[in-house]
């Protein structure tokens, strides 16, 4: 009888402890009896104070799991409602304690009067740089709002015209790259080993100033333009001038004032690709002002053939002593290209539309006019209507590339092109060369390869 009396009392001490325990979602609420229990506020100041008390130890800074597991059991805040309570997870509430004290702590998920930021409790905790940063951001934006100021938006993308809101900007920048640049990118270590000063530590590397060139920045919705910081037309060109003649043959010529003397062409090719797209940008910032302008068309007539270079050193035989091709990727390359080819048959064509305009005026004894349609009242050499004299030479190329990578693009091209342009024996020699190599004429092709020169032959290679 004893042995059935404490048999069936342990089966009922059993029962007693699997109900304790609770089904369902309430599973386990009850299993503690110091859980804190109140309102909203409550619950809050209760988890601080008893998080404060632990902290203050400093044996907790780096064992947040276990903080976090014991506020859930003895308070039933779990991750997500520690979130809720105080708008920043469990490691940014333990950084800004040991980093601020328990004072910036005691702040945390209070709303301050006035502070609209603060109602919002979830959300991640800012860093007092993120909070700077962003309060100096809402005060430009506030500025534009106050004194509308006409600003001009870009997208450098796949060849495409950049669209401009209002006006052009007029480039104010005299210097390949402005100070302020140059030495922020020192500060971030941005610099390229092609603009460090002769001496310096290579781990923090000094600007050479005289030699550094502005770079290539991608542009973006909130992304706004001032003319100090975009080159004139001037600097452009001598920035293409200096990275044509110093830089480009830097592999195989290296010149004295420079920090480094060995330099495969593949990182050459790196640093003249980003610094000549920078160059394209300043230029389409001014359009359309500088669309017909001489540096607009000879700037982009030096970066396909760069390009064309380019591939045919980093593709062809000439690989192995560039320093390889593991590095070059010849769609990129090739975007390039086609980055440069649309502005630059747009500008052919607008130079050819205003000489045009101007033999009409002319014709009609409307001389006087001329200066208000190239806005050269002051006989500025810069506002002059260039027409190159290389433009078939560059049609020929373009047919010659596009020939070899966008075969079905040709006959578009072609189309888009006037009798006098194809008629043009340059041009011509180009659409021989194609229609001998759809034809499968490859007697008269390589005889055609022969007589071009090293672009033609780069070109359709």
């Amino acid at each position: 009888r004893e042995g059935s009396a404490s048999s069936s009392s342990s089966r009922e001490d059993r029962k007693g402890a699997k109900g304790s325990k609770g089904k369902g979602k309430g599973k386990g609420k009850e299993a503690d009896g110091t859980r804190a229990t109140g309102s909203y506020e409550e619950i809050r100041e209760k988890a601080r104070t008893a998080l404060h008390e632990r902290l203050a130890s400093g044996e907790y800074k780096t064992r947040q799991k276990e903080l976090q597991d014991e506020l859930q059991r003895v308070f039933g805040v779990n991750a997500k409602r520690f979130r809720s309570l105080f708008g920043v997870t469990m490691a940014q509430y333990v950084n800004v304690y040991f980093q601020g004290g328990p004072e910036a702590a005691m702040k945390i998920g209070i709303q301050q009067p006035g502070s609209s930021a603060a109602s919002l409790r979830a959300g991640p905790m800012n860093t007092q740089h993120e909070v700077t940063m962003r309060e100096r951001r809402a005060k430009r934006f506030e500025g534009h709002l106050q004194e509308r100021t006409q600003v001009a938006m870009v997208n450098f993308h796949d060849g495409e015209a950049p669209a401009f809101d209002t006006g052009p900007i007029v480039g104010e920048l005299s210097d390949m790259c402005s100070r302020e640049e140059a030495k922020e990118r020192e500060m971030t270590r941005q610099l390229d080993k092609l603009e460090w000063k002769v001496g310096s530590d290579p781990r923090h590397a000094e600007v050479n100033l005289s030699i550094a060139c502005k770079k290539y920045q991608r542009s973006s919705a909130d992304k706004v333009y001032r003319g100090c910081d975009v080159r004139n037309l001037g600097a452009c060109w001598r920035t293409m001038e200096y990275l044509m003649s110093e830089i480009l043959d830097f592999d195989m010529n290296p010149k004295k004032g420079y920090a480094v003397q060995k330099v495969p062409y593949i990182e050459v090719y790196s640093y003249l690709r980003d610094r000549t797209r920078s160059v394209r940008v300043d230029l389409h910032l001014q359009q359309p002002r500088s669309t017909t302008h001489r540096v607009f068309a000879e700037t982009h007539e030096c970066c396909l053939r760069f390009e064309m270079l380019s591939v045919f050193l980093l593709t062809g035989g000439s690989a192995s002593s560039s320093g390889g091709t593991e590095k070059y990727d010849q769609k990129m390359g090739l975007k390039a290209m086609s980055q440069t080819i649309e502005p630059l048959m747009n500008g052919y064509q607008t130079a050819r539309e205003k000489q045009m305009a101007k033999s009409i005026l002319a014709e009609a004894g409307l001389g006087g006019l001329l200066g208000g349609l190239d806005g050269d009242d002051d006989g500025d050499d810069e506002e002059e209507c260039w027409c190159s004299p290389v433009e078939m030479a560059m049609h020929r190329y373009i047919i010659l590339l596009l020939m070899c990578f966008s075969s079905e693009g040709l006959l578009q091209h072609l189309a888009r092109l006037s009798r006098e342009i194809l008629s043009h024996p340059t041009v011509s020699f180009a659409t021989q060369v194609f229609a001998a190599f759809n034809t499968d004429d490859y007697g008269k092709f390589l005889r055609l390869y022969r007589q071009g020169g090293f672009f033609s032959g780069a070109g359709g290679r």
